[in-house]
Order: C-alpha cells, then structure tokens, then sequence
C-alpha cells in the first residue's frame, strides 16, 4: 500500500510538473512570436516619429501605437492561419497580404479615412517597411515578389531574383515551433539583430514623447525582458 501511495504522489508531482511546464512554454511561445514582430512594430512607431517631425504634424500617443500596427498589417495572415488551423500552414509570403501591388494601394486607406497627408505617407511608409524587412538579404527575410502579377519570383537587391520555392526551403524545414525555439527564444545572428534595433527604435520613440530617461529605461527593461526569456528557455530545456 506504501509503495502505491508513494507510486501515486510521483506519478501526480510528475504530470503536474509537465503542466507546468506546459503553460511556462505557452508563455515563452508568446513571447518569441512578439520578438518576431518587435521590430516591425517598433519602426512603425519611428516612421510615425520622423514624418511627424518632417510634417510639423502633433501625434498623440494613440498615433504611435497605430503605426507600430500598421508596421505589422501585411502579418494579419499568419493570424489568420492560427485562428483557422492553430499553426503556419503556408508560406504566408504568396498571400496576397505580401503583395505589394495589392497592399500598398491598401496603405492609402487611413490617409483617405483621416483626409489628411501625414496618414497617407505614414501608412504607405509603415507597410513599404515591412516589405523592405521581408525581402531576402535585406534582414534575413523569406523574400517579397514585388514584381507580382507579372513575377513570381521573389527580388532582392544582392542577388539574382529566384523562384519563391528556392527560398521558402527554410519554412518547411522547421515548424512555427521550432522558428521560436531555434530563432527567437536564443541569440541567433537575426534575434540580436532585429531586437537590437527594434528595442533602439523603440526607446528613441518613447524618449521623444516622456524624456530621455524614460527613453533610456524602456531600453533597459526590453532587454531585461529579452535575456530573461532566454535565460529560462535555455533552463527549461536544459530539465527537458
């Protein structure tokens, strides 16, 4: 009876630390998919930064947080693939949200909406971003078709233009998960990259609006934030 019970409280510490577990990686997944995306956000709300000083235009804080969306609007597919199946199913970069005949048109939207020309360049600049930050060689991005209808192919400016199958290769070879694991949740060449410069872009806004200190701090505590989920992703794995 003593060896059951005993056998029983194992068994029971043991599934509750896989919970555990469990709900620590769901967080640290998060965490990685918003790593992902920092820097398009934060050079949406630089972009809202500059043409704000170019213009003489006054922006509220609510406009900061607004081009840091509109940074991100062309991902709205891969969203839409977790709500449809819960996973990347598909190389998001030949929807037509990648697109940018289809989606710079699109950036028009907010400036036409607001009838005003900081929102016309804002937006069309936000959404020009992200496709500079997805074409191949520019920042390790999969590539954008820019010439789409009339190509398919994806161009970059340090090589020749080459079909979307030769380099969306490294999609399939890794699943979102693995992405995170192997990309996002460690320093890699692109997480020190991308997060150095969101994290810098990003601090400059907020120093701008509430002062250099502020600015400075918010530094700190990104990457405070940053090495911490490193630290216990490389920890939980280690118990793996």
């Amino acid at each position: 009876m003593t060896i059951l019970i005993k056998a029983s409280i194992i068994k029971t510490e043991f599934e509750f630390e896989i919970k555990m577990k469990g709900e620590k990686m769901f967080i640290l997944h998060a965490l990685g998919n918003g790593f992902c995306a920092f820097l398009d956000f934060g050079a949406g709300t630089f972009i809202v930064f500059l043409t704000s000083v170019f213009l003489g235009h006054d922006v509220s804080i609510f406009s900061y947080f607004a081009g840091g969306v509109l940074g991100l609007v062309p991902d709205l597919d891969v969203l839409f693939m977790f709500v449809r199946k819960g996973k990347m199913y598909d190389d998001h970069h030949q929807w037509l949200t990648h697109r940018p005949i289809v989606m710079l048109p699109f950036s028009l939207i907010p400036g036409m909406i607001a009838g005003d020309l900081f929102w016309f360049i804002t937006a069309g600049a936000c959404i020009f971003w992200h496709f500079l930050h997805d074409t191949e060689g520019v920042f390790g991005g999969a590539g954008i078709a820019w010439f789409w209808p009339f190509s398919k192919k994806y161009i970059s400016p340090f090589k020749a233009a080459i079909d979307p199958e030769e380099s969306e290769s490294w999609q399939y070879r890794l699943t979102q998960t693995e992405i995170m694991e192997v990309i996002w949740l460690r320093p890699s060449k692109t997480s020190l990259g991308e997060l150095s410069a969101g994290s810098l872009l990003f601090s400059i806004v907020t120093g701008n609006i509430f002062g250099p200190i502020f600015g400075s701090t918010i530094f700190i505590l990104i990457w405070i934030t940053i090495v911490s989920t490193w630290l216990v992703y490389t920890h939980l794995k280690a118990r793996h």
